[in-house]
């Protein structure tokens, strides 16, 4: 199964919630700008409404004024003023207000004057001149059939708008403000009128700048366009009739509504639409904005958002690269120094570079290696007790077999003083056999450990022979490195006398440059015929430049060869060194071996001795039966003493074996527990 590694846990467990916090604060955000943006552009663009509402309203009540004050003039003077004097108030109040296109004061059919049917002084603008005319007196005008003198007619308002009209006379579309006037008993007597050319709103429309791609537009109360940016619209087109469907359906709701906000389409793209109503005309003003200008700030802020996300993702990426980094380094350290041990190696400790919990861990870590290390010189030494404890338990075997030997000796010459015991020899006869059997026992036992003796001496003859073949080796390595580092000396001498080679030749193309410029002038003042000489000069000044220049890099390359020469020279005499400190190493190792060898051929010797030794004692063993079995009965005071003698023969006997075994066991606990050691370095 692969193996995943900690930075790559890290990255699996941090990325995903890092993404996850950083798409939900993008979020947050996002939905939070969207909602405050929304709200601030329907405060600004309801302003907008209101500003330029408002700002219609002041020219309406300044024009309206107009008509008022005329009204109330003719309430007054009613027919006792004369038209010359109606001309002249004409004339000067309509200078009162610049957007005033003209004024009239029209009486009801036969009221100004009994024989006169139409009375309608009107004064205007044209070209800056104040022209009056009576043209609106004519009967075929009949201006009580005007749509804006009846809406005057039945009216409890001071002031009545009419809608926009086109003035054939004048060719201007205007609007007009009808003020009643009356006469005695609240009578009608007729209308004063005010008109304003609307052409300055339609253009303060046109020019109003929604956003950066918006636009608006002016509806009367029927819905048909006043001002729009498609000019061939204006006081033709109804919005409901737009040849855009998607603004035509809106249009119904914006004429039912008369104030609010919607979407429409135009092609692909979608438009905010804002509306609102000027009460006094029933006009609609309506702002049409992209809906992309609205989301722009937010893209842009979106866009911000990731990039910020993305290097934020990319800082915490690398950082945690970086600080996995950190952590790897710390644990390959420790993986390092847990696998020596694992081989047996002790003599290395972790290098502690941090004073954090790493740090920390690998002080503890060289505190457990020093701790091992003093626990197997320990168990070293006490294993080195443990083995001279069983020599010695071994000598004492020896010195109980030779006591045991005296005592066979005492019985042989009590025997021989008792050759009518017969009796009691038998009993002494079963004694001995029982010891024979243990010394035969013994003489196995011995067996076995002259035989592990002889293994373990051919394992020692191997070792010295292995330890012999790798110094004839590290020989030859030295030989070869010493070869080398002739052979380095000969190329360093060879790159310095190249050196020197480049170095004339830098010399030669410098005067061979020299010669070649002097050979030019030369041929320059030769004239004519010195022309193909000068060629060739100057073919030779260019070859001794190139010269010049390629001694040049061959000396720069030559001092490169000797600077890695001398790296070579100083690494090979090192190689050497650490070649001679290895036979040095093996040497002695083979000197141990020796020390081995000679060591267990002498423990080798001396079982072969105990053996033969053991062997004697079983031969005198079965000599003591023979002669006990002559052995006749003795008086009851001797065979009590032969049958102490031969039970201490026996305890003695005993007491020899458990010695001898404890010993073996010993001395095998000690050398595994040497093996064991042996695979710890310390």
């Amino acid at each position: 199964m692969k193996q995943i590694s900690i930075r790559t846990k890290t990255l699996l467990a941090i990325m995903p919630l890092l993404l996850l916090v950083m798409i939900t604060l993008s979020w947050i955000s996002y939905h939070y700008s969207h909602q405050i943006i929304e709200t601030e552009l329907n405060k600004q663009m309801v302003l907008q409404l209101n500003v330029t509402l408002e700002g219609f309203r002041t020219h309406l009540n300044s024009h309206k004024a107009i008509g008022e004050a005329l009204a109330r003039f003719s309430d007054k003077g009613g027919t006792s003023i004369s038209k010359a004097q109606y001309a002249e108030f004409l004339k000067s109040v309509i200078t009162s207000n610049p957007l005033t296109l003209g004024a009239g004061i029209w009486f009801e059919p036969f009221q100004y004057k009994a024989d006169m049917q139409y009375f309608g002084p009107y004064a205007y603008k044209e070209k800056g001149q104040i022209v009056y005319t009576e043209d609106y007196e004519k009967p075929d005008y009949n201006y009580p059939g005007q749509d804006w003198y009846k809406l005057a007619t039945n009216t409890t308002q001071p002031v009545v708008w009419s809608a926009p009209f086109y003035d054939e006379l004048t060719k201007i579309t205007m609007i007009t403000a009808s003020a009643p006037f009356y006469g005695e008993n609240k009578k009608l007597m007729g209308m004063a009128t005010a008109d304003l050319d609307i052409s300055e709103l339609q253009n303060a429309v046109a020019q109003t700048k929604v956003g950066e791609n918006g636009w608006a537009f002016l509806l009367d109360k029927d819905g048909t366009y006043m001002s729009d940016r498609d000019p061939a619209k204006n006081m033709k087109t109804k919005i409901t009739e737009d040849s855009n469907p998607s603004l035509a359906e809106v249009g119904k709701e914006v004429l039912k509504s008369k104030q609010g906000r919607t979407l429409f389409t135009n092609g692909s793209k979608q438009y905010l639409l804002y509306y609102a109503q000027l009460p006094e005309t029933g006009w609609i003003l309506a702002l049409a904005m992209p809906a992309e200008e609205l989301y722009t700030p937010l893209n842009n802020l979106l866009v911000r958002q990731i990039t910020v996300a993305l290097v934020a993702i990319v800082l915490v990426f690398i950082g945690i690269i970086l600080y996995a980094r950190f952590i790897t380094q710390n644990i390959s350290e420790v993986k390092r120094i847990s696998a020596l041990m694992a081989e047996g190696n002790l003599r290395q400790e972790m290098m502690v570079n941090s004073r954090d919990e790493f740090g920390q861990m690998g002080q503890n870590f060289n505190s457990m290696i020093i701790n091992l290390r003093k626990l197997l010189h320990k168990i070293i030494d006490n294993s080195q007790q443990v083995a001279a404890s069983s020599e010695q338990l071994t000598a004492s075997a020896q010195q109980t077999a030779k006591a045991t030997e005296h005592i066979a000796i005492t019985i042989q010459d009590i025997a021989s003083s008792m050759e009518n015991q017969t009796g009691y020899a038998g009993q002494t006869t079963d004694s001995v056999n029982e010891i024979s059997a243990k010394i035969f026992n013994v003489n196995s036992d011995m067996q076995v450990v002259t035989d592990m003796t002889l293994k373990t001496a051919q394992k020692a003859v191997e070792g010295y022979k292995v330890i012999s073949h790798a110094i004839n080796h590290m020989d030859t390595i030295s030989e070869k490195v010493g070869t080398a580092t002739g052979v380095v000396n000969v190329l360093g001498d060879k790159s310095r006398e190249i050196d020197k080679i480049s170095s004339l030749i830098t010399n030669i193309a410098g005067q061979t440059n020299l010669l070649a410029l002097n050979a030019a002038i030369e041929a320059a003042r030769a004239g004519e015929q010195g022309k193909g000489f000068a060629v060739v000069a100057d073919e030779v000044r260019k070859l001794a430049e190139q010269s010049e220049v390629a001694a040049k890099q061959i000396s720069i390359i030559i001092s490169e060869i000797q600077k890695e020469t001398g790296k070579a020279v100083q690494i090979m005499s090192e190689s050497t060194n650490s070649v001679q400190n290895g036979i040095g190493l093996f040497t002695q190792t083979k000197s141990t071996f020796e020390e081995i060898q000679e060591a267990i051929q002498t423990v080798s010797n001396q079982s072969h001795s105990i053996a033969q030794t053991i062997a004697g004692i079983s031969q005198g063993t079965a000599q003591i039966v023979n002669s006990v079995q002559g052995i006749a009965n003795s008086t009851t005071e001797t065979s009590a003493s032969i049958q102490n003698v031969a039970a201490s023969t026996e305890e003695q006997t005993a007491s020899m074996e458990e010695i001898q075994a404890a010993a073996a066991m010993l001395a095998t606990l000690a050398n595994e527990l040497d093996e064991a050691i042996n695979r710890f370095q310390v």
